[in-house]
C-alpha cells in the first residue's frame, strides 16, 4: 500500500533513530560475524543475534503462521506540526494556538473544559506544575512548519508493544483538581516517555536507507538500501511472533521516509524449492521460495475510549516474496528479496520504568488500565 506523508499512518523517527543506528554499527549480538563479501549472507548489521540469542534457524522447525496474543494498540503519532503532546486534540486547537492557564483560571473550568486540554497540559496539572514544563517543552520541540510526517511514531510503536492499552480515567492532583484523561491522553504520555525520555535498551536489525529511491534508483544497491536481509527477516519474524509471541517494530518503507509499525502477525507459504543461485550465502545447499504476509497495527486519530477489539482499531499488512538459503542442516543462513517492497530495518526497545518528572505517569497508567473507562464529560 502506498502512503503519502499526509497519511496519519506515516512513520516518524526522530532523534532516537541516531541511537538505534549507533547500536547497529556497534553490533548488539554476541559473536556476530564480520561483514560478508557475498550478496545474500547476512552481515554484522543483519545478524539475527542483534535482536535475540535464542532463535531457531531450522526452517522446518519454525511456525508458518502465528499472531501475538495481545495485539498492540493504536493511536495517533502526535504530529509535530500540531504541537505534539501540546495539541488539544479534543477541540482541534493545535499546540501553538492557545495560552496556558494559571491555577486560578483552572479552578473555574468545568469538566468538559478540563477534558479538552492537551495531554501535556493535563500531565503538568497532575504534577501541580502550573508553569507547564512538558507543554512548554513540546512547543519548543515542534513547529507548525514541520513536515506532516514528523512526530512520535517511534515512541508509539514501542509503547503499544510494551504497555497494556490504557482506558479513559478520572484522576485528582495534590491540589484537589479532578482531571479527565482520555485513553489517547494516556497513550500520548506513554508514547512520549518511550520515545523521547526512556533510556531502556534498544536493539536493531538492518540499517536505515536515507536515499529517495524513486529519484536515485542506483542507491538501492548500497548496503543500507538493500534493507534487512530476507533470511534474517524470516528468522526474526518466525521466532519473535511464532515462538515467543512477542511483537516487534518494523520500518515498513524501504527508503528515506521511516514508518515504524508494531508487527504482530504473519503467515508464510512455501512457493517452491530450487538449487543454489550465484551469490548465495556460503554453505547454501538449497533455496526455498516463500510468500509471507506480515500484519501490523497502524495509527488512527486520537480517541477518548480504548480501541482494541473495536471497529476503531486499524491494522494493515504487507506481502513479500523472498528466497531462504538453507545449509545441510536445514538452517536459514541467508536470503534474497524477490519483491521490490521490503522492510528497511527491524527493532525493539525494552519497557521503561517511570522516573523523575514522569514518576506520576506510573500511577496514572495503572489507574487507566484498571479503569472501566469513563464517558466524556457532559455540560
Amino acid at each position: 500500500m502506498h502512503r503519502t506523508p499526509q497519511s496519519i499512518r506515516g512513520i516518524r523517527l526522530l532523534l532516537s533513530f541516531k541511537i538505534l543506528f549507533l547500536l547497529a554499527l556497534s553490533g548488539c549480538g554476541k559473536a556476530s560475524p564480520s561483514a560478508s563479501t557475498t550478496s545474500e549472507a547476512w552481515d554484522r548489521a543483519n545478524d539475527p543475534l542483534n535482536l535475540g540469542s535464542q532463535y531457531e534457524y531450522r526452517l522446518n522447525m519454525l511456525p508458518a503462521a502465528a499472531q501475538v496474543s495481545l495485539k498492540p494498540w493504536t493511536d495517533t503519532y502526535w504530529p509535530s506540526n500540531k504541537g505534539g503532546l501540546a495539541n488539544r486534540w479534543v477541540n482541534g486547537q493545535t499546540g501553538f494556538s492557545y495560552g496556558l492557564l494559571d491555577r486560578q483560571t483552572l479552578g473555574t473550568l468545568n469538566q468538559v473544559q478540563l477534558a479538552s486540554l492537551s495531554p501535556a497540559e493535563k500531565f503538568d496539572i497532575l504534577n501541580s506544575r502550573y508553569d507547564y514544563p512538558l507543554a512548554s517543552l513540546e512547543r519548543n520541540r515542534t513547529k507548525p512548519t514541520d513536515q506532516n510526517w514528523f512526530g512520535l511514531c517511534h515512541g508509539w510503536a514501542n509503547a503499544a508493544i510494551n504497555y497494556y492499552e490504557p482506558k479513559s480515567v478520572l484522576v485528582r492532583n495534590a491540589d484537589g483538581l479532578t482531571i479527565p484523561f482520555g485513553a489517547s491522553d494516556v497513550k500520548a504520555l506513554l508514547t512520549y516517555y518511550q520515545g523521547q525520555v526512556a533510556n531502556s535498551p534498544q536493539r536493531l536489525l538492518g540499517m536505515r536507507c536515507d536515499a529517495n529511491l524513486s529519484h536515485d534508483p542506483n542507491a538501492a544497491l548500497s548496503p543500507q538500501c538493500r534493507d534487512v536481509n530476507a533470511g534474517a527477516f524470516h528468522v526474526v519474524l518466525a521466532n519473535q511472533i511464532g515462538r515467543f509471541g512477542r511483537a516487534f517494530v518494523a520500518d515498513v518503507t524501504r527508503d528515506a521516509q521511516v514508518w515504524n509499525q508494531p508487527v504482530h502477525q504473519f503467515s508464510t507459504t512455501v512457493v517452491g524449492y530450487q538449487g543454489v543461485s550465484p551469490g548465495a550465502a556460503p554453505g547454501t545447499v538449497q533455496e526455498v521460495v516463500v510468500d509471507t504476509i506480515m500484519g501490523y497495527t497502524v495509527e488512527i486519530n486520537p480517541q477518548w475510549q480504548a480501541t482494541n477489539n473495536t471497529a476503531s482499531h486499524q491494522d494493515s499488512a504487507k506481502s513479500y516474496r523472498y528466497k531462504l538459503e538453507l545449509n545441510t542442516y536445514g538452517q536459514i543462513i541467508g536470503g534474497e528479496w524477490l519483491t521490490s517492497d521490503r522492510p528497511d530495518f527491524l527493532w525493539t526497545q525494552d519497557h521503561a520504568e517511570f522516573t523523575g518528572y514522569y514518576a506520576n505517569l506510573g500511577p496514572l497508567y495503572s489507574a487507566s488500565v484498571a479503569s472501566p473507562g469513563i464517558e466524556f464529560p457532559r455540560q
